[in-house]
C-alpha cells in the first residue's frame, strides 16, 4: 500500500516503495482524476486545501502511459493530519524572496555559513540582507508567529567600520499590509531580540529588513528560529 506524508499545510508526498518498480512507468490518481505519470517510487502533490480529504491510486502504466494495470493500490489521508503543532518557517514554501545582496538561504546565513548571532549559532532561520522581503501565503492557518531578530556575526563588512556603520538593519511583521511587529533597529555585536506575534486570519506574511537612513551598505541579517503555529486541524470543518 502506498504512503502519504505531509510536507506542509498544502503539499504531500505521496510514495510506493516496493509496490512498484522504480523503472515501471506509475500512474497517479487523485480521487479519481489523473494527476500525471511518474518513473520512480514518489511524487509530490501541491496545491491543496488544509484539512481536506482524498483519496490516492497509483498502478503500473501501460507502455503509452494510459493503460491501467487491474492492480491497483490506494491509501485515504487528509491533507496536514501529521504536521507538527510548530512548523519552521524555513520548512514553508514562500511566495516570493528578495535580498538587498545575495539570494535569501533557508537555515543558513545570507553568505552561506551557519547562522550566528553575538557568538550563538541557530540551527534553523532564514538568512538574508537589506534591504529584503520575504512573503509567505499564511492563508489564515496559523495562529502565533515566534523567533529572534538579528545581525550575522560575519555580516560582509570591513572590521574596521563600526556597528552603526557596517551592521545595522530595521526589522519589521508585516500581516496582510499592516505592521504587526516593529519597527526594530538591530546593530552588529548585539544579542538577538526575539519576537512573539498573534497572526491568527493573516493570510499574507511579510518579513521586512530595512536598511536604516543614510546608510548604503546591505549588512547580513537573520530571522533566527523563525516557527509558526498552525490552527488546530480538529476545529476546522471536517
Amino acid at each position: 500500500m502506498p504512503s502519504v506524508r505531509d510536507i506542509d499545510p498544502w503539499t504531500v508526498e505521496l510514495s510506493w516503495g516496493g509496490v512498484m518498480l522504480s523503472s515501471q512507468s506509475v500512474f497517479v490518481k487523485m480521487d479519481g482524476y489523473l494527476v500525471g505519470h511518474v518513473f520512480g517510487d514518489r511524487c509530490r502533490i501541491g496545491g491543496l486545501v488544509y484539512g481536506s480529504r482524498h483519496r490516492f491510486e497509483v498502478g503500473v502504466a501501460g507502455m503509452d502511459g494510459f493503460r491501467w494495470n487491474k492492480s491497483v493500490a490506494r491509501v485515504d489521508a487528509r491533507v496536514g493530519k501529521e504536521l507538527p503543532r510548530w512548523m519552521y518557517l524555513s520548512d514553508l514554501p514562500w511566495t516570493e524572496a528578495t535580498s538587498g545582496h545575495l539570494t535569501v538561504k533557508r537555515d543558513r546565513s545570507v553568505g552561506g555559513g551557519a547562522l550566528s548571532c553575538q557568538d550563538r549559532h541557530y540551527a534553523r532561520g532564514l538568512g538574508t540582507c537589506a534591504a529584503s522581503r520575504i512573503i509567505y501565503p499564511f492563508r489564515g492557518l496559523f495562529r502565533r508567529l515566534r523567533g529572534a531578530v538579528g545581525m550575522e556575526d560575519i555580516n560582509g563588512a570591513s572590521v574596521s567600520l563600526s556597528a552603526q556603520e557596517s551592521g545595522s538593519a530595521v526589522f519589521r511583521i508585516k500581516g496582510d499590509g499592516r505592521v504587526l511587529w516593529g519597527p526594530v533597529q538591530m546593530l552588529h555585536g548585539r544579542r538577538a531580540r526575539p519576537f512573539d506575534v498573534d497572526v491568527r486570519g493573516i493570510r499574507s506574511l511579510e518579513l521586512c529588513v530595512d536598511l536604516p537612513q543614510h546608510r548604503t551598505f546591505a549588512p547580513h541579517a537573520a530571522w533566527l528560529d523563525a516557527q509558526a503555529e498552525r490552527v488546530d486541524l480538529a476545529k476546522k470543518r471536517k
